[in-house]
């Protein structure tokens, strides 16, 4: 019986993962625009993560974000 809901689990869990990474940066400097990632906001500025785990961090004034609603 595990064996027959294991792909959808699977799935479901790939897919619930991407869905974290949604919001879009613009850096104003450069005009560069990224999808797609998570970011979040400390006291020294925004810090930016990809999917594949890297991180890169900004000043607050540089960038402008936009957050994605997610389900819901």
């Amino acid at each position: 019986m595990i064996t027959r809901f294991f792909p959808f689990l699977c799935v479901l869990a790939l897919l619930s993962f991407n869905l974290l990474f949604a919001d879009t940066v613009t850096n104003s400097k450069t005009n560069e625009v990224i999808e797609n990632v998570k970011t979040s906001e400390n006291e020294q500025g925004i810090i930016v993560e990809y999917q594949d785990g890297t991180r890169r961090g900004f000043k607050k004034e540089a960038v402008t974000i936009q957050k994605k609603k997610l389900l819901g």
